[in-house]
């Protein structure tokens, strides 16, 4: 008589063996899809190269941007002009990159030796032992790259404006100055207004707020002279900080001024570009699109020294267009 035990034991092991051949041949197949798979490295040569964009050298660049903004942007700003946070306070003076005067030269390996090595007798320090060879490389084709000549690059004329009138006026006077940073505005009517837009002329651009009481306290005055001198001085551009809908920012200043209009940056980019961190600010662009005055805190536009600076840029404009009313 069989052994009951036995032939449990038996049939037990033949499962056993039928569930491994069944698993094994499972792997077999799955080991077979995958082989007839081409290769990663076979489906990537398949793509066909990218350019634009997405190309080795914009890669490079967007690699040293990430480099920049950490070593060198506190000191030299966003756009090269030696106007960081960190630059008022460094003697000599931060050095504004689009310009020619670079001791070693513009040349990759001269800049690779400055990154490396610093400039003696200045904050310049050397980067040779935070940077790895990629990263230096990195940094070498984004500092290029941001100091290539554009077509805002226009032969310079100088003015005759004194920068004592500057200075009495409460005006920071630019020592080296460089082409104003990009700039871009819609006004209450839908009007997109780029910095550009304003060539051969003065500029004056005016951060506010329409919680900034000392701002609001100052726009009578500053429409009252804008007003004075509407057929021939500078362009008044009141840059509003605080709202992102031009009409309400327009409601706002209509009920100070009627003189000047107001516009808003929908970028949020003006006010990193032209470090108005204290409200008010005003910063003034000249005819060739160079920024070469700065002002922080309220300004008495009634004063003497004011109605002087704006007489003499007025003296150096063209006419000006019809007054648009505040809002169009």
């Amino acid at each position: 008589m069989p052994d009951p035990s036995r032939s449990f034991s038996v049939r037990l092991q033949i499962l056993l063996v039928g569930g491994v051949l069944v698993v094994s041949a499972g792997l077999a197949s799955v080991a077979r899809q995958i082989a007839s798979r081409p290769s990663a490295d076979a489906v990537v040569q398949t793509v066909e190269p990218r350019t634009g964009t997405d190309s080795p050298e914009s890669r490079l660049i967007a690699r040293g941007r990430m480099v920049y903004q950490v070593h060198c942007v506190r000191c030299h700003g966003i756009e090269g002009r030696g106007d960081g946070p960190d630059a008022h306070s460094l003697d000599p003076p931060v050095r504004d990159l689009a310009s020619t005067d670079w001791r070693r030269g513009r040349t990759p390996e001269a800049l690779r030796q400055t990154i490396r090595e610093g400039i003696p007798g200045s904050a310049m320090a050397g980067l040779g032992g935070a940077l790895s060879n990629r990263e230096l490389e990195a940094l070498v084709s984004f500092v290029i790259d941001l100091t290539a000549p554009t077509s805002l690059q226009v032969e310079v004329t100088e003015h005759s404006i004194a920068p004592e009138l500057w200075q009495r006026a409460g005006f920071t006077v630019i020592s080296n100055p460089g082409i104003a940073p990009p700039l871009e505005v819609v006004s209450a009517g839908g009007l997109t207004q780029r910095l550009e837009d304003f060539q051969g002329r003065w500029v004056l651009l005016h951060f506010w707020g329409t919680t900034c009481a000392s701002c609001l306290e100052e726009m009578p005055a500053l429409g009252t002279l804008a007003e004075r001198f509407q057929n021939q001085g500078p362009q008044v551009l009141a840059i509003c900080t605080d709202q992102s809908d031009p009409m309400e920012a327009s409601r706002s200043l209509n009920s100070h001024t009627r003189a000047i209009s107001a516009v808003v940056d929908l970028t949020g980019l003006a006010m990193l570009r032209y470090q108005a961190t204290t409200l008010p600010t005003t910063a003034v662009v000249d005819p060739e699109g160079r920024l070469i005055a700065h002002q922080t805190g309220a300004i008495d536009w009634t004063a003497a020294p004011a109605e002087a600076l704006w007489q003499a840029l007025a003296s150096q404009s063209p006419p000006n267009p019809p007054l648009a009313a505040n809002g169009s």
